[in-house]
């Protein structure tokens, strides 16, 4: 596929990339060629076949950042769409950034009829992350859910939490240079 398009005065321009009937599932990569010299960036494009959800998963914390030496506690309800709740397996595996994303833990559990499709969870606490300009000196955890009814679906949910070493942060932001 090769397409020339202007851009706007932010240098961001739209397409549509139309996709074959029978097409090769898998990462695609995108490249742009802007006057005649290649992008030093790829951008990786995932290109799988769509599967209608069944179930919605909500993942409810009980707050949105936790301090470091804290355990980590919140509920999962999975529900169908028609109202029943799900019966199955569930995993949360945790991520914490340290330069680099590692896993630090996985909580299994089943989910049966007399949970109402909810579970409440507890991962140990995170003990060292790194923090992030992004993120304003704070680290970042990622909880990957997954929900696996009895008939074998699968669907997932992601969360981002916030990791500090106190409750308090304090930031000084000028006003002016």
């Amino acid at each position: 596929f090769k397409k020339t398009e202007k851009t706007n005065i932010l240098g961001v321009t739209a397409f549509e990339l139309p996709l074959a009937t029978e097409l090769n599932f898998g990462t695609w990569k995108i490249n742009a060629n802007i006057e005649g010299s290649q992008s030093k960036e790829t951008l990786d494009v995932r290109v799988e076949k769509y599967v209608l959800p069944k179930f919605k998963i909500n993942l409810d914390m009980l707050k949105e950042w936790f301090l470091v030496d804290e355990e980590i506690k919140g509920i999962i309800d999975a529900q169908y769409f028609f109202g029943k709740p799900v019966e199955g397996e569930l995993i949360i595996d945790a991520y914490r950034y340290v330069g680099e994303w590692s896993k630090y833990t996985t909580f299994e559990a089943d989910i049966s009829t007399g949970d109402d499709g909810k579970k409440e969870f507890t991962l140990k606490p995170v003990e060292y992350v790194s923090g992030t300009f992004g993120a304003g000196g704070a680290g970042s955890l990622i909880l990957n859910v997954t929900v696996t009814d009895t008939g074998g679906h699968e669907e997932k949910t992601t969360k981002l939490l916030k990791i500090t070493e106190t409750d308090t942060i304090l930031q000084l932001i000028s006003d002016s240079r």
